[in-house]
Order: C-alpha cells, then structure tokens, then sequence
C-alpha cells in the first residue's frame, strides 16, 4: 500500500507571492471574507418589512458574526424613511394612576415640549393666589395652557392630557383657599408636584439614525425596562420611576442579542416572542402578586414596537431551539448562516494577508515579517483542519497575532519573526498539555498497555481525541477484542454498562453487517465476539474507532496477529469503504509523540482515511522523520487495504466455490467460521442422539 511522502503533509504559504518585507508596508483590508451567504441573508433580513423576518445569525464564536450585522446596520443607519422613529414619554394617568400614559412626539420633540410644559407650570404656579381668587379659573387656565396646546397639533393624546392637567390643577385650587395665609403657595399645596411633570425614556436627535443596540445582559428588566419603586412610607412606584429597556432605546430600529445568553432567561425569551407579536413592549413587574396596591405596582400603557430583531448563536443553539420552540420558525425566518472556512486560493490569500495586516494595525501591535505572516496563514488552515481552506474564525487568528507580539517584545524584538509565531503555537499547546503528558507517563510506565512494536492477535491501538479547552490532544487506546462459538453476536462491552454512546453503539452494528454481508452469504455465522476500549472509564462515542474496531474483530476470527507499531483511525460503512474522520493532525501527532519517547524504530505509522489526506497540516517533526523514512502515513480506501498494511497478508479474492485465496486473511476467516459451523453441526447432532437413545429407554 502507498504511503504519504512528505509533501503531501504540509502545505505552506506561497512566500514567491508575498512581495513585502514587512506589513508595514502592506495595505491593510478590512473586508468581510468568505461570507457572502451570510451577508445576503442579512441584507435581506434587514430589507423584509413583512412580520417575523428577524434574523438568527449562526456560527462559531468569532467567524465575525457582529461585525458583518454592526457593517451592515452602519449602512442602513441613515435610511430612516422607511422607519418611524419617536421620542416616548410617561405621564400621570390621573383616572387611573397604576396605569400611567405614554406621549409620543416627533424626534427631539419630547425635550423642548418638557421645557414647554415647565414654563407653564411655573406660571400656574406663580398665578396661583390669583387663580384661587378667580371665579372663573378654569378659563384662566385654559389661556396659560393654549400656546402648548397648539403648538403641539401632532398629537391627541398630548391635547388630552394637557386638559386632564388643567381639569386637576382646577379641581385643588380650594387647597390654596383653604391655606391662603401659609407660605406653601406652590403645587406642593395642590396635590403631588410629580403628577404634573412627565417623565422622558426615549429621546433622539431631530435628524435622528436609526438606532442599533446591542444588549450584552438580555434579562427581563433590561429588554423591556422597570420601574424601579423607593421606601418612602412604604414602598412606592410611580411613572417617575420607569425606566426605558433595551427594546425601548431600539425602537424603529435594531435589537442585537446572544441567543444563550437570552435563553438564560426563559421570562425573557416568552416576553420578547409576545412583544414580537402583539407589536407593543409592556413594562410588567416579575414579582408582582395580586394583594399589593397600585402604590406598589404600576402598569404603564403599552409603547408600540417597531423593530428588528438580531439573535446571534451558534447552529446547535439555534437547531435545540428550533426543535423545542415552534415560534422560532415563525418569528425568525431568515436564517444567516456564517461559514467557518474559506478556499485556500491565491486571490483569497492575499486578501486574508491584508486583513492580517489589518488586524495588526487595529490591535497596534509590532509589524510582522513576510515569514511570519506565512506562518499565520499556515496556522489558519490547521485551525480549518484542511490544507485547502483557511478559518475566518477571526478570533483565534489575533489571538496567536497578540501571543506572537508579546514574545517578540519579550525578546526586544521590533518585529515578529516567524521564531515568535511558532513559539506562540508551541506555548498554546504547552498550557493546556498536563493531561497529555500525564497520559503518556501513564503509557511509559505501563500502567496504561500500550505497545508499539510487535504482533497482537485481536489487539490494535486506536487513535482517539482528548479536549483541555480550545486545544485537542490524539492519544492512543487499546482496542481487543475476542471470539469464540456462538450465535453471530457482537457484544459492544461499553454498551453493555451504559458507558457507550448511541453513535458508537451504531458502529458496532454496521461492523455486524459487514461481517454478515461478506461471511454470511452460504452458512449461518455462529461466532460470538466480545469488543472493548481497554484502561478506558468514561463514555465512549463516536464511529471513528470502527475500522479499528473492525480489524481487531477479523484478526481474531482469523488467529492472526496485526502489528502494534501501526495505529490507526476511521469509521466504515455495511460495505467495509472507509469514511473521513475529524482531529485527524491531532491523531497522528499523539501516536507520533508516543512513539517518539518510546524510540522510534521505523516501523511504526498510522493508517487513515484517504479522504482526510485533505486535512493534513501536521507538525515539521513529523513531516522531518517522514522524510527520513522513521513513520509511516498510509491513507486507505477500504478495510482490506488496512488488514493487509497491518498484518502482512493479502486479503484475498473469492472463487466460484465460495473460497478465498489461501493463505489470505480472508481465507483464514472462512476456515475459522466453517469449523464454527462444523461444531455447531457435530453438537446439535450429538444432541440429538442422545435424545433419541433417552427416549429409546424410555
């Protein structure tokens, strides 16, 4: 079987097209990259004037979620026409006061109104010993108020309010009458001040933008606002007390949120789909019971609501919730789904070299050489897992930025080599790898049974994936497995104890199917086997130990023994082709480590998918001991391939009789599961003779 050379397991950055010394000299871009699905959706989304064209955006953390909404709510920003946007007030209802009453004004209309009104009021305040000596005061009032009045024709609802002041302050003139010696002459002697002021929670400029809001903390309180209650004989509330919420600032606007984040308050969530809904934000208190008075509570009139929503989250968020809440569909019919990767293609490399720079600049860190700008790029398509694609998971590529620049400047470096890139790399791996080398130790020490050399019957180490935060570690396991006569059972021993999950479960049951479909065509299987994860004690998941799984299974029924210094990793399917894993680098590097620190001998390697020959990105002392023909890389196609790199024999073709090749690891299946046959036959006809020599005595 053809191994992997070493060019084939790396691929590095085209430095013949990177003309620079430094990315001082570069350009600096901040264009949107690999995004253009999402953008549209967004685009679209924002554009929709119909109900429930919100938007849920899904990604990763940093694919850039934010900034592509943040770029494109810029833009629309000045494009109030299509918008309504007013300033909201709160007033005293005084037929009710647990139910203050919202005023709307034109944008920057509610604060000259406010000014407006004060002026009156200290007016009647001033005119109160006359008013109270005037017959008719009503009319006299009516003349204080009559500019404000007209001044404001946009608005009802002002008016109303407006002749609802002047009924109460008519109506407490005898207060004064009654006091007319004391020198309290002002609305302190009528009835509370606050009654006559209003109480301003959205304002904006006269030539306002369309507001764009992003809330951090979406609990109840900060999306539809409060109002706040103070000890005062009690405890008391009233429309002085409101506070707008996130909603209220975004009106007419946008409404950016966390999807997890919101969903930690599920009064929240069901709060907000209602204001979708019914349109209208109501300020409601959580705590509120039915025996407390109207001084304690209040319920303000609903403010209409105008607005997009922007839930942000990534894709299993958003496919629990979708599964759980069928108002999602309803509410958030665009879906703007971000892509995690990018082609690796010239054009695209010097586009992702510019937004480097970029990044560079932004976070006014030390220029970078040309070497070290190559090193990122490189590091990117590791973090795509493929040689083929880079990660627009912009987060992690300026994190290593700021970790390279911190080494450079702790080596008085003016700039960032690319000495300080991988030592950056090497230093994020090294701060999450106490579990690894704990592991190894355990290996080393043979308390942990892992051999890398030799020939095992029924025995094969697997590679298999172990995660310390954003990091990910390949690590060996012994995989056994044993057989003996029986029924045509395989026993996935970790299920048996509840230690395995439904997808490695799955596994072992297409392994069953192969062995049926390839054996089990002229004679009934009558073979049990037993498979386990040895030294391992937590739940097992996931198919890409199944080839392993599988060679172990028919190294067993054939007897024969597979060498031990060849790890490998990769599910099958019922027809025995062998399927893409992921953490395939991680893998490789984790036998390779072991091997390494036992003494490499030349002999050992990895066999793997040859459809994740597309992932490779591995590490330069494993590309070096290729090179030096110390490890093996062989990529396969089908189980047989892997049988014959691991146990030296061909595995045969079947003739017209039903037989394999001799000699061939088939052919030593065949024979086995024949004198499994033939036993089962000799004592099921043993039993029955003596059953008839039972019942001849008889």
């Amino acid at each position: 079987m053809k191994e992997l050379t070493h060019e084939q397991l790396y691929h590095p950055c085209n430095f013949s097209q990177l003309n620079f010394t430094s990315t001082d000299e570069l350009n600096s871009n901040n264009e949107i990259l690999g995004q253009d699905r999402a953008l549209q959706a967004i685009q679209f989304g924002v554009g929709m004037p119909h109900d429930g064209y919100n938007i849920f955006a899904l990604g990763l953390p940093g694919v850039g979620k934010k900034t592509v909404i943040s770029r494109i709510l810029q833009r629309e920003k000045k494009a109030v026409a299509h918008r309504t946007l007013l300033d909201w007030c709160y007033a005293h209802n005084f037929s009710d006061p647990c139910k203050p009453i919202k005023l709307s004004f034109p944008c920057g209309q509610a604060k000259t109104f406010k000014a407006d009104y004060d002026v009156v009021l200290n007016n009647v305040e001033n005119a109160i010993p006359e008013l109270a000596s005037h017959t008719d005061h009503a009319t006299q009032l009516d003349l204080l108020f009559q500019k404000l009045i007209e001044k404001n024709p946009h608005s009802s609802a002002v008016t109303t309010y407006l002749h609802a002041v002047m009924q109460n302050i008519s109506k407490h003139i005898h207060h004064y009458q009654k006091n007319q010696n004391s020198k309290n002459t002002n609305f302190e002697s009528l009835s509370t001040k606050n009654n006559y002021s209003i109480n301003i929670v959205i304002e904006h400029n006269e030539q306002p933008e369309l507001p764009v809001i992003y809330e951090d903390h979406p609990s109840y309180h900060n999306l539809f606002g409060l109002a706040e209650r103070t000890a005062v004989t009690g405890i008391l509330s009233d429309f002085t007390f409101i506070k707008p919420g996130a909603l209220h600032r975004a009106n007419g606007g946008y409404l950016i949120l966390e999807a997890a984040k919101l969903l930690q308050y599920p009064q929240a969530w069901e709060a907000l789909k209602q204001a979708l809904r019914s349109k209208k934000i109501r300020i409601a208190a959580l705590d509120k019971t039915h025996n407390l008075s109207c001084n304690t509570y209040i319920n303000p009139e609903a403010i209409p609501l105008d607005i997009k929503i922007i839930l942000m989250g990534e894709r299993s968020v958003y496919y629990a919730l979708y599964d759980a809440d069928s108002d999602v569909a309803e509410l958030f019919k665009v879906i703007a789904d971000y892509s995690d990767t990018m082609e690796w293609t010239s054009e695209n490399e010097k586009k992702y070299i510019q937004l480097i720079a970029a990044l560079i600049k932004d976070n006014n860190l030390l220029p970078f050489s040309m070497a070290a700008v190559g090193r990122v790029v490189e590091a990117s398509a590791r973090y795509a897992e493929s040689n083929c694609k880079l990660s627009i998971q912009m987060s992690s590529i300026k994190d290593l930025l700021c970790e390279a620049n911190y080494w450079a400047k702790q080596n008085q470096s003016n700039i960032v080599n690319i000495k300080h890139v991988v030592y950056a790399l090497d230093q994020q791996i090294f701060r999450c790898s106490r579990a690894k080398i704990e592991y190894q130790e355990e290996i080393l020490r043979n308390d942990i049974l892992i051999d890398v050399s030799g020939k095992r019957v029924g025995t094969l180490n697997a590679l298999t994936i172990m995660d310390v935060g954003n990091i990910e570690f390949g690590m060996p396991c012994r995989i056994t497995g044993i057989t003996r006569l029986g029924e045509g059972d395989i026993v996935n021993i970790e299920r048996e104890v509840d230690m395995s999950g439904a997808i490695h479960s799955k596994g072992i049951s297409i392994l069953s199917a192969f062995i049926g479909a390839r054996f089990g065509q002229q004679q009934a299987l009558h073979f049990f086997a037993s498979l386990v994860f040895e030294q391992m004690y937590s739940e097992i998941d996931g198919d890409s130990a199944s080839l392993a799984e599988l060679c172990v299974l028919l190294s067993s029924l054939a007897n024969h023994p597979l060498k031990q210094s060849i790890a490998l990793t990769g599910s099958v399917n019922q027809h025995g082709e062998v399927q893409i894993i992921g953490g395939v680098n991680e893998k490789i590097e984790g036998f390779f480590d072991l091997c390494k620190e036992k003494g490499l001998t030349g002999e050992q390697g990895v066999i793997i998918p040859y459809a994740n020959v597309a992932n490779l990105m591995l590490h330069k002392n494993i590309i070096d001991s290729v090179k030096a023909n110390q490890f093996h890389i062989y990529p396969v196609q089908h189980v047989d391939d892997a049988l014959e790199i691991l146990s030296d024999l061909t595995t045969g073709q079947i003739n017209e009789d039903g037989e394999y090749t001799s000699g061939s690891i088939n052919y030593l299946i065949h024979q086995r599961l024949k004198q499994y046959t033939e036993y089962r036959h000799h004592d099921a006809a043993g039993r029955h003779n003596d059953a008839d020599e039972h019942s001849h005595r008889e």
